[in-house]
C-alpha cells in the first residue's frame, strides 16, 4: 500500500510545474544569498576605513595632547611666541641671515661673504627719505 500512496508524490513532485517552482525559489534564495554577501563586503570595507580614520584621530589627539602639555608651561609658551612671531626678550635682538646663493646677483660680480654693510641699504622713493628723516 505504501508504494501505491507514494507514487502520485514521486509524479507530482516531477512535474514540470513544481520543477519550475523549485527552481524560482532557489534563484530567490540565491538572490537573497548574494545580496547578503555583497552588504557584508561593504561592510567589512567600511569597517575597515572607519579602524584607518579612527587610528589617525587617535594619533592626531595624542599628538594635540603634546602640545597642549608643552604649551601648559611657561618655557613652552616662549618657545612658541619666539617661533611664531619671532618675539625677543628685552635684551636680545634678532639676526637675520641672507643665504648668498638665494640673492640675485649680476654674473661675473663677486660677493665678499661675511661682509657686513655699514648702515642700511640707500632705498630710493619719497616714503623712505621720510622714515629717515623721522628715524624710523
Amino acid at each position: 500500500m505504501e508504494r501505491r500512496n507514494s507514487r502520485p508524490w514521486r509524479k507530482a513532485l516531477s512535474s514540470p510545474l513544481v520543477l519550475a517552482g523549485a527552481v524560482v525559489l532557489f534563484a530567490v534564495l540565491a538572490r537573497a544569498d548574494w545580496n547578503i554577501h555583497q552588504k557584508s563586503s561593504e561592510s567589512a570595507a567600511k569597517l575597515s576605513q572607519a579602524s584607518a580614520g579612527l587610528e589617525k584621530l587617535t594619533a592626531d589627539q595624542a599628538a594635540l595632547s603634546a602640545e597642549i602639555a608643552e604649551l601648559s608651561t611657561s618655557e613652552g609658551i616662549k618657545a612658541e611666541l619666539r617661533d611664531r612671531y619671532h618675539a625677543t626678550e628685552p635684551g636680545e635682538s634678532v639676526a637675520v641671515i641672507i643665504d648668498q646663493s638665494a640673492t640675485s646677483s649680476p654674473a661675473g660680480s663677486t660677493s665678499v661673504s661675511g661682509a657686513a654693510p655699514s648702515g642700511p641699504a640707500p632705498s630710493g622713493g619719497w616714503w623712505s627719505g621720510l622714515l629717515r628723516i623721522i628715524g624710523l
